[in-house]
């Protein structure tokens, strides 16, 4: 009964709650804005192909892109890691994964070409 009762005071007391984003309101928001990005990707068939290739992670594009991508670990948010896009002349972009731990992280990108903007979002195993 004490480890009950201790085990409902921690749950209380705790201000960690790691299902429920910071900033849920903004992300309720924005979320039209998000979702015609992911369908865009749809119509005009766009996705970024996703390889792994010598402790890298490869992303090649249909046309030059410029944006963000993140690797978000579902598992530790202090794992995340983001960095600015911009694809080279042959329309990719590549990203080291050495000393990333691995497992199963998720890739979202949301980047801009030719004036069209586009969010993916793919599971990748690292």
């Amino acid at each position: 009964m004490t480890f009950i009762m201790v085990l409902a005071y921690l749950m209380m007391t705790s201000k960690n709650d790691d299902l429920v984003d910071a900033d849920y309101y903004e992300k309720g928001i924005s979320y039209n804005v998000e979702y015609q990005k992911k369908t865009q990707v749809l119509r005009d068939q766009a996705a970024p192909k996703v390889m792994i290739h010598d402790q890298q992670l490869n992303l090649l594009f249909n046309q030059q892109a410029t944006g963000n991508v993140k690797l978000i670990r579902t598992a530790d948010k202090t794992m995340d890691k983001s960095m600015t896009l911009k694809t080279d002349s042959l329309n990719q972009f590549n990203i080291p994964i050495s000393g990333i731990a691995t497992g199963l992280w998720k890739l979202r990108i949301d980047w801009t070409s030719e004036g069209v903007d586009y969010l993916y979002e793919k599971e990748v195993m690292l």
